[in-house]
């Protein structure tokens, strides 16, 4: 994409093509984008932890999940409520 296209390097202000150069205005350009994926992720990651847990809770386990839930915060430090 921003390797074969001068035009979007030298909009950056670079006289001359360098595929570092290319691989920097890319990272430049996809950041905005990336940021968005993570969001997407994490809302479906999110998602899918819920329906696990509320699975585990019609299964009958809530009071394991509740404990395994307590000890995983205790050791790793992990966030009950993200």
């Amino acid at each position: 994409f921003v390797i074969h296209r001068e035009d979007i390097l030298i909009s950056f202000g670079f006289t001359q093509h360098y595929n570092i150069v290319a691989l920097m205005v890319f990272m430049e350009i996809y950041s905005p984008i990336q940021y968005l994926e993570r969001l997407v992720q994490t809302f479906f990651t999110r998602t899918m932890e819920f329906q696990a847990d509320a699975f585990a809770d019609e299964l009958g386990f809530k009071d394991q999940l509740m404990k395994g839930l307590i000890r995983l915060h205790i050791k790793n430090k992990a966030n009950l409520n993200p």
